[in-house]
């Protein structure tokens, strides 16, 4: 899997204090995707503004994963109603709960930019495990 710095510097125009703040947040994300049982996948843009790559992943240990497949060193362009590309552009949190199946769970997905001084500089695309949240809640 390739490395999230290398990944940074290949693909990317990000100015040294963004990248550093990309290395702060995934540094503990560990964290968040525990307590929110999601897996979660930082997308960046290219220096081609129609292309975002996938620089880090992490899934939790908490539940089922609900992404199976690394991501990391992939891909997407634009598609308007690509999650990721939305928030990108849009500088707002997008969701969808459409009932989406991954690996037989239900999912919920949130696309949430990550801003620094005001510029969208990556998105936090997080994939909830519903029933994980479900099974939370029951206790």
């Amino acid at each position: 899997m390739p490395s999230m710095t290398r990944l940074l510097a290949e693909h990317t125009e990000l100015a040294p204090h963004q990248v550093e703040h990309l290395k702060r947040l995934v540094r503990e994300w560990h964290l968040v995707a525990d307590l929110a049982f999601s897996d979660l996948v930082l997308w960046v843009p290219d220096e081609d503004p129609n292309i975002m790559w996938a620089v880090a992943q992490i899934r939790p240990t908490t539940g089922a994963t609900a992404v199976l497949d690394d991501v990391v060193g992939e891909s997407i362009t634009y598609e308007p109603e690509e999650l990721v590309v939305q928030a990108f552009l849009s500088g707002e949190t997008v969701a969808t709960s459409d009932n989406q199946l991954s690996t037989g769970i239900p999912v919920d997905i949130h696309a949430r930019p990550v801003i620094l001084d005001g510029q969208v500089i990556a998105v936090l695309e997080q994939h909830t495990n519903r029933i994980a949240v479900r099974a939370l809640g029951a206790m």
